[in-house]
């Protein structure tokens, strides 16, 4: 799992370089949510094994790991979080 400095870490890059654009205080705060919340579906027991190989993915690790950004979203679809951040956690990793 991740340590709270890697979220504040995350939050932190995240919000200065928004800042830094000249991007609204709700866009940075959005930036901010979306740059921690963005691998939620990471941080579930049954899928850390396959992100804490030390090497390629098999054809059936690489399968089961694309598969966080749909758990992502149903956490935070759970959770009553924003459709514009689960957007981000399902589209993150484009095709």
């Amino acid at each position: 799992m991740l340590s709270a400095f890697c979220f504040l870490l995350q939050w932190h890059t995240a919000t200065k370089l928004a800042e830094a654009l000249g991007m609204s205080e709700e866009e940075v705060r959005f930036i901010g949510l979306s740059a921690v919340l963005h691998d939620i579906g990471k941080n579930v027991p049954e899928l850390l094994p396959v992100f804490n190989l030390a090497r390629e993915f098999n054809d059936a690790e690489r399968a089961f790991a694309e598969n966080h950004t749909w758990v992502g979203v149903a956490m935070l679809q759970q959770n009553g979080v924003s459709e514009a951040i689960q957007d981000m956690a399902l589209l993150h990793h484009p095709k």
